[in-house]
């Protein structure tokens, strides 16, 4: 995974970023300079005891991100906006 290189930058499509700020195998910056660097790119942070696995760990969180994340699309998609 670690020679898997994607350029934020270039990514056209809305992006929202999640990160657990007790992440020590993905910190939470490096996930923040992702989304500051993806034009259409936003950040939800959360704090979880989990560290990297609340992503296995955090399904309600991790849900209702998502699910945010679809609606607003969702609601942009009705309005016409890209």
């Amino acid at each position: 995974m670690d020679s898997h290189l994607i350029d934020p930058c270039r990514i056209v499509c809305p992006v929202t970023y999640l990160a657990a700020i007790e992440d020590r195998l993905v910190p939470a910056d490096q996930i923040r300079a992702a989304a500051e660097a993806t034009p259409a790119g936003r950040l939800n942070s959360f704090h979880s005891i989990y560290g990297h696995d609340a992503f296995l760990k955090e399904t309600d969180t991790i849900a209702a991100a998502l699910q945010g994340f679809t609606e607003e699309l969702t609601e942009r998609d009705r309005q016409g906006r890209r």
